[in-house]
């Protein structure tokens, strides 16, 4: 009893740093943005904007070890808010956090090709960037082209509960899995001005997993062997008013995570697909 008392201290403080360095983090994403917003390549206040995104679409996340396979697709949201910034030609930016979450779905286990387990599976979670880069013409003047560096992170909460083996029901516990996530991006935009109302662009990303550890609620905590990130989007953008655009367009994400051991403790290479469509609503300043 002492021991597991320790143990549950010890996992409070962690949890209690791991906050701290979000927390950092976004503290570091408000100081870069403001530099971009005063920076002198500014020349005019209405290159930058304040938008409310709302993600709607799927997910699929994949297990693989050995000879166990795992597979689960489910409803997928994420609310985010953004301030960018962006010209034709100078210094551009953008820091944005998000909440996604999932609607519950059964995930599917597979021993040598032959259905082992089933559970009841969701997540939510928190995810933040941070681009900076810079942006000159291509082509034509209409077509401005953007170098974007920046760093990511991500927490996701995996929630699994209604146990099935062989179809049997063998515990209705809720066991709960932590990913923690962080990222280097390289990348860019493209944005074609159609007119002064309307406007295409076109960005992707690509990240190289600096760090990564999961904490299963029952099993413990393990850290991963990095991996790789892609983040592609696309959006319409029509300027209604002189304040305010409205966005449409799509999305898809792609995350590839080595896992790694502690002790008799395996975490399985995984990978978690997003995609979608984007709604937003944009305050141009």
């Amino acid at each position: 009893m002492k021991g597991a008392k320790v143990l549950r201290h010890f996992f409070v403080i962690e949890i209690i740093e791991k906050a701290e360095v979000c927390m950092k983090v976004i503290k570091l994403a408000v100081v870069a943005l403001a530099m971009v917003v005063l920076s002198p390549y500014i020349a005019r206040a209405a290159d930058w904007d304040i938008a409310f995104e709302n993600k709607i679409g799927g997910t699929h996340y994949h297990e693989e070890y050995s000879t166990i396979d795992s597979k689960w697709n489910a409803f997928y949201y994420e609310g985010l808010i953004s301030a960018n910034y962006f010209k034709e030609k100078g210094l551009v930016g953008r820091v944005d956090l998000g909440i996604p979450v999932t609607a519950s779905a059964e995930e599917q286990w597979d021993v040598s090709s032959v259905k082992y387990q089933t559970d009841d599976m969701k997540f939510w979670g928190m995810e933040g960037n941070i681009e900076l880069g810079y942006a000159m013409p291509i082509i034509v003047d209409k077509m401005p082209f953007a170098l974007l560096g920046g760093y990511g992170f991500n927490f996701t909460r995996f929630t699994r509960t209604n146990f099935i083996v062989l179809s049997k029901i063998t515990s209705t516990a809720i066991v709960d899995e932590d990913y923690w996530v962080h990222h280097l991006d390289l990348g860019g935009k493209l944005v074609y001005n159609v007119s002064d109302k309307l406007k295409v662009d076109l960005k992707s990303m690509f990240g190289f997993v600096v760090y990564n550890s999961a904490h299963n609620s029952v099993l413990g905590d393990v850290n991963g062997d990095g991996g790789y990130t892609i983040r592609t989007e696309t959006n319409v953008n029509y300027k209604y008013s002189e304040n305010l655009a409205l966005s449409l367009g799509g999305f898809f994400t792609f995350q590839h995570l080595e896992g790694g051991t502690s002790g008799n403790l395996v975490w399985p290479d995984n990978d978690l697909y997003t995609y979608g469509g984007n709604i937003a609503v944009k305050y141009l300043f």
